[in-house]
């Protein structure tokens, strides 16, 4: 899609990317209690946030990049970014009980992808009004 005809209400393709790596992100972080109580310890490793950022970078692409392309396509045409990041929200908590089939897990993965979408909202006071 080229910049002339993208949908003014949608990231350009390196928007989504910094969405997917926000929601990696957000994901990796909430995983650490997780791990911490794993192991026994209040303890947080942020060496286990690396390891599941860069073992589960390709997992979120290829989960991620089907869901906002169908969170771009449902919500292209809709001015207010609050339905986009819904809509974003909504897609990760579904890829997540389809994926992880454990409720925690995907609601933390529909937190992580609604932030991932809110991070690159044109709405965010960048102040000059340009989209990501």
């Amino acid at each position: 899609m080229t910049e002339r005809n993208r949908s003014p209400y949608s990231p350009t393709v390196s928007g989504y990317a910094l969405a997917i790596l926000v929601a990696l992100s957000v994901f990796a972080l909430g995983l650490l209690p997780v791990e911490a109580l794993f192991n026994g310890t209040w303890e947080f490793h942020w060496s286990a946030v690396l390891a599941i950022m860069v073992i589960g970078a390709i997992p979120a692409a290829l989960i991620g990049v089907p869901g906002a392309a169908i969170v771009h396509f449902t919500t292209r045409g809709v001015a207010a970014q609050r339905w986009h990041v819904l809509a974003a929200t909504v897609a990760g908590v579904v890829a997540g009980a389809l994926v992880y089939q454990d409720l925690p897990i995907a609601l933390l993965l529909g937190l992580g992808t609604g932030l991932g979408r809110l991070a690159v909202s044109h709405e965010r006071f960048l102040g000059d009004g340009h989209h990501v």
